[in-house]
């Protein structure tokens, strides 16, 4: 059916629900005839009109990412706004976003010739880091290892909210005061009481193998498949969900050896 568009109006930024509401008043006339809005806005934006007006509100496009153009119509993805931004270690390149499994500490074993296992048209992130730091001198960045992520600064607690007029040291999202590194309490480390840690205190090459876990809860492949590594290496890699296709969990896979 033909649709009549009485009027539109550009929304800078389409977020920022006051504005909006200004923007609306002012456009007072040409809304009063309209019986819906398509908003050309990210998610975002489109719930932020919704909440601006009272009249339907249809999306107008499906929002994927936040990212760059890279060059006319063709966009990619960048950032997944987790809240805890490494940027500076990883040469301005995000694993999060960019590499497909979110390695912290990459690469992985599927990176070949700069690419990607998952896809060969996909950049390995981690192979970019390394060529940006070392093009910038700031290799030695590598050597730091990067701890596990707090996720809690992602998602947790429900929908995240920021007030820049409390404290900044609470969380987005929860009310719980964010720890401050200083405030941190070292973990101690157990030493595992292994076959590959006695070699590895001894000083003698080790040597070990990658053992991919099945894609089911089945303990007999798993048993199966540890067979072909008996008496040919000192220890086992147990790899979590290899070529980023969900498998058995690695931990359970190990507690099954």
């Amino acid at each position: 059916a033909e649709k009549r568009v009485p009027g539109w109006v550009v929304l800078d930024p389409a977020c920022h629900i006051l504005e909006n509401k200004k923007h609306f008043r002012e456009n007072k006339a040409q809304l009063s005839k309209a019986d819906s809005i398509l908003v050309l806005a990210c998610g975002n934006g489109v719930q932020a009109v919704s909440e601006s007006i009272d009249k339907i509100v249809y999306p107008g496009v499906n929002t994927l990412f936040l990212g760059d153009i890279i060059r006319f119509g063709q966009f990619e993805e960048r950032c997944q706004l987790c809240g805890e931004c490494l940027l500076e270690k990883t040469g301005g390149i995000c694993p999060i976003s960019r590499c497909s499994k979110s390695l912290l500490n990459g690469p992985c074993g599927g990176s070949e010739n700069g690419k990607c296992e998952i896809d060969p048209d996909i950049d390995c992130a981690w192979q970019l880091i390394i060529d940006r730091l070392s093009k910038q001198g700031e290799l030695d960045r590598l050597k730091e290892i990067i701890p596990a992520k707090d996720w809690s600064t992602s998602r947790d607690g429900g929908p995240r909210k920021l007030n820049i007029r409390e404290p900044h040291h609470k969380k987005m999202g929860t009310s719980e005061e964010k720890k401050t590194e200083e405030a941190k309490t070292p973990v101690p480390l157990v030493k595992a009481n292994s076959n590959l840690r006695r070699i590895l205190d001894s000083g003698e090459f080790a040597v070990t193998g990658e053992l991919g876990p099945p894609k089911g809860a089945d303990a007999e492949v798993i048993k199966k498949k540890a067979l072909y590594f008996k008496d040919s290496v000192d220890a086992v890699n147990i790899t979590d969900n290899q070529t980023a296709i969900v498998r058995m969990s690695s931990i359970a896979a190990g507690v099954i050896l």
